[in-house]
């Protein structure tokens, strides 16, 4: 299963906190796993990385009590444990779910859903109504994309579709969208958006020339273990090449990917020029939850690195305005500054409906699944 944490606040004891960043945590002891007074209890017994958590009812655990409503209401657990079990292959993943051999997929691979609708014993339910958008983020840090004329070449070249296509497929679970915050909510918009629909290479071409790129190799981590990720690489290599673009895909997992994203050394250094991600709808709503929005630099900023005063101070009058008519103005400039700087490339939004077993009852909708409330028959 993969997870966008957003923004988490992860609670931990005062002595954890304090610990250095660059060691791990050295609590072995059951007692000291046992953190915070969440419904679940992490089973560390049964840990096995890369392979199986456990996660047991906490008995100790009070639930408020109104009626659940994904993050908030009573979170009532009604089962003893729940297993999360990485299989990896997406063919044997569904097998298994068919058979009753595990219960829950959280993201079935598109391809499969005709399998997955002919079982009578399995529903499939789309709990994340706001989908996942994707993101190809560019470094601002160093040559060529520290040029907003070159990183509007890419922008330029890009085709939505091809990348929905190849990663979703079905139209059905998903669509176009040329805005920064999440379509189909209040600060949907594409003031300054050029047609994603229809890349012009011509003028990608013209701007790459008034950029000043002199044929650097571009650098694009590309994941190879993560279905929801890994066919974008190739996609971009090839819309990029289209322009004139020298680039080389950089294969590793994705473990590797977020360990690397982090360094602000020069490309060849051991840094990057592009990656790829998703965010879910919850987490891009507005010019302050939306993390690619942020223009702090590299003293502040989500890992790319954009530095723009201008759009801070946007960020802070929407912060500020309690008006909601000028607060969506705001986030409309906001919307236009985006694309005249290319915070990042918006490349579509999707839908990953769950498959999970009809033995399972009390399956909350929200941004992402959570596991109280659920029973098994």
């Amino acid at each position: 299963m993969q997870f966008n944490c957003g923004f988490t606040p992860f609670i931990m004891p005062k002595r954890v906190a304090e610990a250095p960043a660059n060691k791990a945590i050295a609590e072995h002891a059951p007692k000291d796993w046992h953190i915070g007074s969440g419904p679940f209890k992490f089973a560390i017994g049964e840990f096995q990385p890369g392979t199986k958590v456990v996660y047991e009812k906490n008995a100790d655990y009070v639930p408020r009590k109104e009626k659940a409503s994904w993050m908030a209401g009573g979170k009532v657990v009604k089962v003893d444990r729940v297993e999360w079990i990485n299989v990896g292959d997406p063919q044997t993943t569904v097998n298994a779910l068919i058979k009753g051999e595990i219960d829950y997929i959280e993201q079935p691979v598109h391809d499969l859903f005709p399998a997955i609708k002919k079982s009578p014993d399995i529903v499939l339910h789309d709990f994340n109504k706001m989908g996942l958008l994707g993101w190809m983020r560019i470094n601002w840090l160093h040559p060529p994309f520290n040029n907003a004329k070159v990183r509007q070449a890419v922008l330029m070249a890009v085709n939505q579709e091809d990348y929905l296509a190849v990663l979703v497929g079905d139209p059905e679970y998903y669509k176009y969208c040329a805005s920064f915050f999440t379509c189909g909510t209040t600060y949907e918009s594409s003031a300054g958006a050029p047609d994603m629909k229809k890349p012009n290479v011509e003028k990608a071409k013209q701007l790459l020339k008034e950029g000043g790129y002199k044929g650097e190799e571009i650098l694009i981590l590309h994941p190879t273990d993560l279905k929801a990720i890994t066919p974008y690489g190739p996609v971009t290599e090839q819309a990029l090449k289209k322009i004139g673009m020298n680039v080389k895909l950089l294969a590793m997992d994705w473990a590797s990917v977020v360990a690397r994203r982090a360094k602000q050394d020069a490309p060849a250094q051991g840094g990057w020029h592009i990656f790829h991600t998703f965010w879910v709808g919850a987490d891009l709503l507005n010019p302050v939850t939306n993390a690619g929005m942020n223009a702090k630099g590299p003293k502040g900023g989500f890992f790319g690195w954009p530095e723009d005063p201008d759009m801070e101070k946007m960020r802070a009058d929407f912060i500020k305005e309690t008006d909601p008519a000028k607060q969506k103005a705001i986030a409309e400039a906001i919307t236009k500054r985006a694309f005249e700087q290319v915070m990042y490339v918006p490349i579509g939004q999707m839908q990953f409906p769950a498959a999970y077993r009809k033995s399972l009852s009390g399956v909350l909708d929200g941004p992402v699944p959570v596991f109280w409330n659920v029973e098994k028959k």
